[in-house]
């Protein structure tokens, strides 16, 4: 099997080392817009932090905005096929917590300083056999491996992770494993919304009992179900068509 070193594949950067406190934040965009784009107004975006990333790599986005200048916005916000993980190996989950961004938002998402971005450049690799890969065992012992100093946090620097060494099956093996990774996580947002909305159902059965308005909830429970069994199948359609 090939082996090639992240940096070679993708380009890497640390996310935005500014503040998202509300205050420090337009001080920032200030700082920025007296040099680069004075009387421009700051752009709104949204800060996503490690803990905005649960376990199975679905984001949740808060609804605090920040501000920030044009420049820093467009310099830092997420794009389709990015991909972020934290700045060093997660003990915790023996691996690294991965979030692929499927498509760019209108509001610029800004990536903090916890995390770094990696950004493959095109046509080089597919972001998410790059996602499972970092998942793994092999990844977390790696990138381990590259980690340097004595701090209890452990932090891998930047021009080591262009370093890591990714293994590369033959093309067609990578895109296997690409595609059954983003199905696996088009299921997983459809588990969740389907938790979320049983949980919303069970939240209002009391009035809906008494408005005469309640159905079974096995019932409702199979409809849900149906739904996001045929909503998961036109996913996968899509994500095979390209």
């Amino acid at each position: 099997m090939e082996y090639l070193q992240l940096g070679a594949l993708a380009r890497i950067f640390r996310g935005y080392r500014g503040s998202d406190n509300p205050e420090k934040a337009e001080e920032y965009a200030k700082r920025a817009m007296s040099y680069l784009y004075e009387g421009e107004d700051p752009v709104l975006t949204k800060m996503i932090h490690l803990e905005s990333v649960d376990d199975d790599g679905i984001l949740t986005v808060t609804d605090t905005d920040m501000p920030l200048s044009p420049f820093m916005a467009r310099k830092y916000r997420l794009r389709e096929g990015d991909i972020v993980i934290p700045r060093g190996p997660t003990a915790a989950t023996n691996g690294c917590k991965v979030l692929v961004v499927d498509e760019e938002p209108l509001i610029p998402y800004i990536p903090n300083g916890n995390t770094y971005v990696i950004r493959p450049y095109k046509n080089a690799v597919d972001p998410y056999y790059l996602a499972a890969y970092f998942e793994t065992n092999e990844a977390f012992e790696d990138m381990d491996a590259l980690v340097t100093g004595e701090s209890p946090i452990k932090l891998v620097p930047i021009g080591n992770l262009n370093c890591l060494e990714i293994p590369l099956p033959e093309e067609e093996v990578q895109q296997k494993i690409g595609a059954a990774y983003k199905t696996y996580k088009d299921m997983l947002i459809a588990v969740k919304e389907y938790k979320k909305e049983l949980r919303d159902r069970q939240k209002d059965v009391f009035d809906n009992v008494l408005d005469d308005e309640f159905t079974s909830p096995k019932r409702e429970a199979l409809a849900l179900k149906e739904y996001l069994k045929h909503r998961s199948k036109r996913r996968l359609v899509q994500n095979r068509n390209g």
